[in-house]
């Protein structure tokens, strides 16, 4: 009876531990906005020489390939300067 009592309890515990582990994904919000436009200048600069003339503002591309980057599932500028993250 002892062993059933303790495999339960531990059962237990181990349930519990499950569901209080935060998860990457649950710790960035569903939007994030990246206003920096020195950003997509360094991002161009690690890019490729055909998208480095086109990165003086947010690209889509970019845009998409930074957010990529920060684990967002996608991203698209919603300004010449403001790249928007979305899950």
């Amino acid at each position: 009876m002892r062993t059933i009592i303790a495999f339960f309890f531990a059962m237990l515990v181990a349930m519990l531990m499950a569901q209080s582990v935060v998860s990457e994904e649950n710790q960035h919000p569903d939007v994030f906005d990246i206003e920096y436009p020195a950003v997509f200048r360094h991002v161009a600069n690690e890019a490729e020489s055909a998208v480095a003339p086109a990165a003086r503002s947010c690209t889509n591309h970019i845009c998409h390939r930074l957010c990529r980057a920060l684990y967002y599932r996608t991203g698209r500028c919603i300004s010449s300067t403001v790249c928007r993250c979305t899950r």
